[in-house]
């Protein structure tokens, strides 16, 4: 295979879809694919942030969009089972007590995530 980022990138955006057309959306009958992949691509673009599903939902009503919480949740937990997120709980240091809403996600594979979302150090430095 050749050693250029176009060609590595093209490999890894077919891996990425096999991914999430075979094992994802055929395997779970994902019904809204447009809100699946933008919520893949937002949640990709910002790994290691802290948000929620009722917070994604919220927003999402209010540009008039019905999308419920539990399809965020589904769809994210689709994620999870394939390898492609990977999700940490929140945890308060003080109480140790887990929030039940917050978490973050990390990408499973970083060239896949790269491939999506594209390659930009600056914005994956804090």
């Amino acid at each position: 295979m050749e050693q250029s980022d176009e060609t590595i990138f093209s490999y890894l955006r077919s891996v990425y879809s096999t991914i999430v057309l075979k094992d994802i959306v055929m395997h779970h009958g994902v019904k809204n694919l447009e809100f699946f992949e933008s919520l893949y691509k937002y949640v990709l673009s910002n790994i290691g942030n802290v948000f929620s599903a009722k917070n994604i939902a919220d927003y999402l009503k209010s540009q008039r969009i019905g999308i419920s919480v539990e399809s965020v949740l589904n769809y994210l937990h689709h994620g999870e089972q394939t390898f492609v997120l990977n999700r940490l709980k929140s945890e308060d240091p003080k109480t140790k007590k887990y929030f039940e809403i917050y978490n973050k996600y990390y990408a499973g594979d970083l060239g896949l995530r790269n491939s999506l979302v594209g390659y930009n150090p600056a914005r994956d430095i804090a």
